[in-house]
């Protein structure tokens, strides 16, 4: 009787190929049993006279061995950062109610609280220009800046260059400086805002502020 090697595919089994560790948990024992009732039925039936080569069960025992750890270690890591995770939105639950410094160019305006913004600029400049927009990317409001290298505060009282109130929702605000050679020169900008609550996107834990989220790595600051 000729005797030939097992031939179970394990091409599906491998990590990151698009299935749930539990579904190649099942998978990978279903074919392990096939695989181990073949062997034996092999070497009940195989020539005395003329045995045959067991290095290609060996290769296939170590490739499942390979799989089964591979899998275990997924579980192993899909449960740290689901701890992770959990541990990071129980501390973002504690910026609930805190007035928070970030940075980033948005910013939630009530209607009617003066807010303060804050800008650097990385060197000395010609000339600085602040402006605020809203949403739709009108500009309703402008004014020079400090053209010193270094970090500065402004207040914008909520009202537009017409001295108009404007209504309450998310601005952006932008820094423009160029040096005396009219390059522009690198800026940032640091707004503030009240935290009302935690979100999860896209596996990320976010901070909300009214009907916008910030990114807890951007906070450079917390109040009470």
């Amino acid at each position: 009787m000729t005797v030939t090697p097992t031939n179970l595919s394990l091409g599906g089994l491998a990590t990151g190929s698009g299935i749930s560790d539990e579904a190649a948990k099942t998978s990978i024992g279903q074919t392990y049993d096939q695989f181990l009732t073949l062997l034996t039925t092999q070497l009940k039936n195989q020539d005395p006279l003329n045995p045959m080569d067991s290095k290609d069960f060996t290769n296939q025992l170590v490739q499942f061995a390979s799989v089964e750890q591979q899998i275990a270690q997924n579980e192993k890591l899909e449960s740290l950062l689901s701890l992770s995770q959990a541990s990071t939105i129980n501390g973002a639950v504690g910026f609930i109610g805190k007035k928070v410094n970030y940075e980033g160019q948005n910013f939630h305006f009530d209607g009617s609280t003066p807010l303060d913004l804050s800008y650097y600029i990385a060197e000395n400049a010609k000339t600085v220009k602040i402006s605020i927009s809203d949403q739709d990317g009108n500009v309703l409001w402008t004014t020079d800046g400090e053209k010193a290298a270094g970090e500065h505060q402004i207040t914008w009282d909520g009202v537009d260059n017409d001295g108009d109130p404007v209504e309450s929702g998310i601005y952006t605000v932008e820094v423009g400086a160029v040096d005396n050679e009219e390059e522009s020169i690198q800026t940032g900008t640091m707004v503030s805002g009240t935290i009302d609550g935690v979100e999860v996107v896209d596996g990320t834990v976010m901070l909300r502020i009214q009907d916008m989220i910030i990114g807890i790595d951007t906070v450079l600051s917390v109040k009470s």
